[in-house]
């Protein structure tokens, strides 16, 4: 057993691939290592360094209000000290008191101050404690504030608007390189350990030092262009590649209860020597399948690598599983409406409306989540009938795009991203999105538009 241990770490291959890894691997990380973060609050993609924020919003610029606490986190920047820009704006009614702001960095009280109504830049400092980053470190910015009850029926309680966040490291004898040589040992380190679990095991099935050195390089650089680019967190980056050598025992495991594992070692030995006999083309040409199997193998991971990469930064903004009566309703109309149950807010204004008689949905001409948010209302108004109309901006044609006839009597009118007309005294706004009106009178289509 000794002898067989000794054999395996005596293997030159295996020394050659851990250094070889860690060097590719400490390069890699400190190519993707970021000089700076510029976070576009209100953007798509602000989901990924935002927690606990209300949902965008777009007025003149587009932004988030917070909540009483709200996290920001700023990947890989906690290591050095930085400056942190905040444009923020308090947006009180005139009649509400300025809130006070307070930013805690990775727990250490770096701000306290008041912010003023119109949307301006607050600049503050932070210095990390004095010690290693053995692993990267984010930096996150915890935010609390006071808050206040918006008029206008919308129930939540609104902190601070935001519109972007920017860390920039400050310049210093040390550089973020140097701070973050620590963070690269340990992890190239625990990259690089797979890696020469997945070359011993091929080694353990008698395939040669080249092949089995060239499976693992197989390996590293896709994984080292993944780490380059940021595609995924550090995290799920590098327990991805852990679960390299258990899906290696895994097939091991698999081909032998099926009975195959003799015959798969018996073809990938005989390929491993018809490519050290005659190079790669004779094992190529070992079988007639052989360069189809490869052009297939390859263009096989190809794809599965492309549609990761596309995918996998998306995987923490999929819909949760409906486990609640309004839950996929909640989750589209939450998008403008700004609050966290809007179904069952337009349901009840919805059952509010006088008359039995067809609703009336307005919107604007342009905006592009329309018509499914109409479909959406239709269905929380069933089983009473609901017509559309689009508006276009003044000027433009068309400027309606209808359904019900050129006049319409209604019992009520749903708003979308609209504010209704000066002559319809009677509404409930729903969110920050939707306006519920009261009408009753037969009007032209045009005079519901702005």
């Amino acid at each position: 057993m000794i002898d067989k241990v000794w054999s395996h770490l005596a293997d030159r291959g295996l020394y050659a691939i851990f250094l070889l890894s860690m060097a590719v691997l400490i390069v890699a990380y400190h190519a993707g290592l970021p000089s700076a973060a510029f976070i576009n609050v209100g953007d798509p993609s602000d989901h990924r360094y935002l927690h606990n924020f209300y949902d965008r919003e777009q007025g003149v610029f587009p932004f988030r209000w917070t909540k009483d606490s709200s996290t920001i986190r700023v990947p890989e920047l906690g290591c050095a000290p930085a400056t942190i820009r905040l444009a923020a704006a308090a947006a009180r009614p005139q009649a509400e008191p300025l809130p006070t702001l307070t930013i805690l960095a990775n727990s250490k009280i770096v701000a306290h101050f008041v912010v003023q109504n119109e949307i301006g830049m607050y600049e503050l400092a932070y210095s990390p404690p004095v010690q290693r980053c053995l692993l990267p470190r984010d930096l996150l910015l915890h935010v609390t504030s006071d808050t206040f009850d918006p008029p206008g029926g919308d129930s939540r309680s609104l902190g601070v608007l935001l519109n972007t966040v920017e860390v920039t490291p400050i310049p210093s004898i040390v550089s973020l390189h140097t701070l973050s040589v620590p963070a690269s040992l340990t992890l190239s380190l625990i990259g690089a350990l797979p890696l020469c679990s997945c070359y011993l095991l091929l080694r353990r099935i008698r395939l040669s030092i080249r092949s089995s050195a060239l499976c693992c390089l197989v390996v590293l650089v896709p994984f080292a262009i993944t780490l380059a680019r940021r595609v995924l967190p550090l995290g799920p980056t590098f327990a991805s590649l852990a679960l390299l050598p258990v899906a290696g025992v895994a097939i091991v495991a698999t081909l032998r209860y099926l009975g195959y594992w003799n015959n798969a070692v018996c073809k990938l030995r005989l390929l491993d020597e018809r490519a050290l006999a005659g190079g790669w083309r004779g094992a190529l040409t070992y079988s007639r399948a052989g360069l189809p199997m490869v052009l297939w193998a390859l263009t096989l991971t190809g794809f599965v690598v492309l549609g990761w990469a596309g995918l996998a930064p998306h995987l923490d903004h999929l819909p949760v599983q409906a486990i609640t009566k309004w839950a996929t309703t909640d989750t589209w109309l939450a998008r403008n409406a700004g609050i966290s149950t809007p179904s069952q807010a337009l349901v009840d204004a919805l059952g509010r409306l006088p008359s039995d008689d067809p609703i009336l949905f307005v919107g604007p001409f342009d905006e592009p989540t329309f018509t499914l948010t109409y479909y959406v209302i239709s269905y929380l108004a069933w089983p009473r009938q609901v017509s559309a109309i689009r508006c276009g901006r003044p000027g433009d044609a068309p400027p309606v795009e209808r359904t019900p006839p050129k006049s319409v009597k209604t019992g009520g009118v749903v708003f979308y991203l609209l504010e209704p007309p000066d002559w319809l005294s009677t509404s409930q706004s729903v969110g920050s999105a939707f306006v519920v009106a009261t009408c009753s009178e037969m009007r032209e289509c045009t005079s519901f538009c702005p």
